[in-house]
């Protein structure tokens, strides 16, 4: 719901719900990986960063792949220097 609210505009509602989700699963990795898209939009640059790695230490999701180089994106390090 929090993701669906988000896209639809409505970040504040996507966030909450998505704080809500957190709560209810918090070892489903997708969650915080939604969190972190909502953090990122709104500017939150080291609650997005705090998430995807949450998200990543969770194990294997089916949003992995974008999730690891968004992080390195918003840590300020290139693919090459990892």
């Amino acid at each position: 719901l929090g993701f669906v609210l988000w896209k639809n505009g409505k970040v504040d509602d996507g966030l909450k719900a998505m704080k809500k989700a957190i709560e209810l699963l918090p070892d489903n990795p997708s969650v915080y990986y939604h969190a972190a898209l909502i953090y990122k939009e709104q500017g939150n640059k080291a609650l997005a960063v705090e998430n995807l790695q949450k998200a990543l230490r969770l194990g294997d999701f089916h949003e992995a792949g974008v999730a690891a180089p968004l992080l390195a994106t918003l840590q300020g390090k290139s693919e090459d220097s990892r």
